[in-house]
């Protein structure tokens, strides 16, 4: 049997009873890889190297117990020279570049791991015919319908092991959740393990000469074969992602993330200008005066109606703006008029007051003069009543 094509395998169904369950078709990018042992190797020792502990630990010469007194003085004994009794060169003392603790985990990449498992699978499923498989001879790939087991007793376990020929070492993978009965019936057994699909991995497969899977096993293993590999983007791919995104909005110039709090304080703040103005507008006194001030509160009243026309349009400017941020549309051109109408409002509000102003002087002025008359008539009268005589 040629091995290495990536040909789907038609192997036959049984189970615990060795009862004929029909046929099962191997995918043959899974099962019938070419054999590589230096994937194998990096494999297994990526494994090893992975789950060593690494809680190997030696003192240094701060960490060794003893005094920290110099042992004898430096000249004059004939003996060689030392600072302390904690070195390594004395009994006790310390050990020099020893190991510490640290994790001997080393990268694999993805891809490699997923084909160690492959070429794992497709060994196992050849069964030791190929002449270059000289570590592999007498692997077995046996897939059941099922794992179940009627009971939990070792001793059913134990005759089915019996009656698999050249069977040392069993591994029996199940698709989901182990069996209670499976699990309780082999966990006294040394030479049976069973682990779910999730757990199938290279190192085991290679402990164990037979390995007998279960239709959803294999199933599941397939699918996690040929499932994209998630690959994380590099720094460059992230930086060129996020640029190629707007962070500034094209007509305020300021960034996407702060848009709705600043329309938020901006909206605030034309708001209370525009109370501002009405205020002052309200505030004016101006019932009492000359005809010029009467025209001006005339201004005032159509300014005052054209204040409440604008704060109906910014109203419903409000909602519009509200759509506007859901949709995630820039709101530069909406508040740029906004600032253009409150300007032309802000500039007729001074013409205004402007107005007034020069009126309230006007009045002054009149005001001035005709008690400079006053003062000037009474004075003449008086005048008048000296020459008369009259007291």
């Amino acid at each position: 049997m040629d091995t290495g094509q990536l040909q789907d395998l038609v192997i036959p169904v049984t189970n615990f009873h060795n009862e004929d369950k029909g046929l099962m078709v191997l995918a043959g990018d899974v099962f019938d890889v070419p054999i590589r042992k230096d994937i194998i190797h990096r494999v297994v020792r990526w494994q090893l190297a992975k789950r060593q502990q690494g809680t190997h630990s030696t003192k240094t010469i701060s960490e060794v117990s003893g005094t920290g007194r110099k042992p004898w003085r430096q000249k004059g004994t004939g003996r060689a020279r030392h600072g302390s009794l904690r070195g390594p060169q004395f009994r006790h003392g310390a050990v020099m570049h020893g190991p510490k603790p640290r994790s001997h985990a080393h990268k694999l990449n993805k891809k490699v791991r997923r084909l160690g498992l492959k070429i794992a699978l497709s060994a196992r499923a050849a069964e030791g015919k190929a002449s270059y498989l000289l570590t592999l001879l007498s692997s077995v790939l046996l897939v059941f319908d099922d794992l179940e087991l009627p009971t939990h007793k070792t001793k059913n376990v134990v005759s089915y092991v019996s009656q698999m020929e050249d069977t040392k070492k069993l591994l029996v993978v199940d698709g989901g959740p182990i069996d209670d009965n499976l699990k309780l019936a082999t966990q006294n057994l040394h030479y049976v393990n069973v682990l779910p699909s999730i757990g199938l991995n290279v190192y085991s497969i290679l402990l164990h000469d037979t390995l007998v899977m279960s239709r959803d096993a294999v199933n599941k293993i397939v699918e996690r074969m040929h499932t994209p590999i998630k690959r994380n983007p590099s720094k460059r791919e992230l930086g060129e992602s996020s640029a190629s995104l707007p962070k500034i909005l094209p007509v305020t110039g300021e960034p996407i993330h702060h848009t709705i709090p600043l329309l938020a304080t901006r909206i605030a703040r034309h708001e209370d200008r525009l109370n501002d103005i009405v205020n002052v507008i309200n505030g004016l006194p101006c019932g009492h005066i000359t005809e010029d001030v009467n025209n001006l509160i005339i201004g005032q009243m159509a300014v005052e109606s054209k204040v409440e026309q604008i704060k109906t349009e910014f109203s419903e400017s409000m909602e519009f703006i509200a759509a506007l941020c859901s949709a995630n549309v820039t709101m530069g051109d909406v508040l740029t008029s906004f600032d253009h109408e409150l300007e032309q409002i802000s500039a007729q509000n001074f013409s205004l007051r402007r107005a007034i102003q020069e009126s309230y002087a006007r009045e002054r002025t009149r005001d001035r003069t005709i008690e400079t008359l006053t003062t000037k008539i009474t004075e003449l009268q008086r005048r008048m009543d000296e020459v008369s005589g009259k007291p």
